[in-house]
């Protein structure tokens, strides 16, 4: 079977790459700390606000939409998915609702998947396993998180405790994706200090897709706007030269004085 632990780690890393401005800004906010602190206060809020919040999340839903949610004397809700009705407790809906936001992250991953070598074979698996490909991609983790714990407990490690390191290495590993994607916009920012994130050109970002490093390619890419500026001017500056030459040539000629003439003999 295809081995998704390193395709994983760069599907990760792809699919954060894309985010160019998010990244940008989260280096701006790093580097004010007093936009940071705000933020954190307000998610830290959030954090203390426990289920309560979390309720507050559908009852907002309810009021913006202009419609409370039909329920049934149970007290479960009425959904229609996929053209079938069905009935959910608020537990359930809740539930499914985390799937939605869990799936938009697993779609994205999928999605560069199928542009990677041994895509094929991932998505011929998930079709044997009767599995979406984002849900397979799912169970492939699940699976070898298990097997990791497994594996620590086969080496006399409690449960709980290889739970936690398994956790632990998870949370370092991600840190260390995540720096290492950011590396390049740190060294563009120290490199360009003046330039905004915003006027990179599209090409640029074409190339960095590609390979190049984000700072040569922007360098290459103001050389050869550089380039087309000077060859433009030069060749603004011929347009005028010959306009000019063109009007002192059709410039009428003066008639010969007859004094001056007789005077020069």
């Amino acid at each position: 079977m295809f081995d998704t632990t390193n395709q994983t780690e760069t599907l990760h890393t792809t699919a954060a790459e894309g985010d160019y401005s998010a990244i940008f800004d989260e280096l701006m906010q790093e580097d004010n700390p007093a936009l940071a602190a705000t933020e954190q206060s307000g998610a830290d809020a959030a954090d203390d606000s426990g289920s309560t919040a979390e309720e507050d999340i559908f009852s907002d839903y309810a009021e913006q939409s202009g419609n409370q949610p039909d329920t049934e004397d149970d007290g479960r809700y009425r959904v229609v998915y996929n053209g079938k009705e069905m009935y959910l407790t608020l537990d359930e809906l809740k539930t499914n609702a985390q799937k939605g936001l869990n799936y938009d992250h697993v779609k994205q991953e999928y999605d560069i998947l199928r542009a990677q070598p041994g895509a094929q074979a991932v998505l011929k698996d998930a079709r044997k396993s009767g599995l979406s490909a984002e849900a397979y991609l799912v169970e492939q983790k699940r699976q070898q998180k298990r097997s990791r714990i497994a594996h620590l407990v086969r080496r006399g490690i409690r449960e709980k405790d290889a739970q936690y390191m398994t956790d632990l290495e998870d949370r370092i590993e991600a840190e260390r994706v995540r720096e290492e994607r950011k590396k390049p916009f740190y060294d563009f920012v120290r490199t360009y200090p003046d330039v905004d994130p915003g006027s990179i050109p599209p090409r640029a970002w074409k190339l960095y897709r590609g390979g190049m490093d984000l700072i040569s390619a922007y360098a290459m890419c103001e050389n050869e706007r550089l380039r087309a500026d000077v060859l433009r001017e030069r060749q603004n500056a011929d347009s005028r030269t010959r306009s000019a030459g063109s009007a002192i040539s059709s410039a009428p000629v003066e008639a010969p004085d007859p004094f001056l003439e007789g005077l020069m003999g």
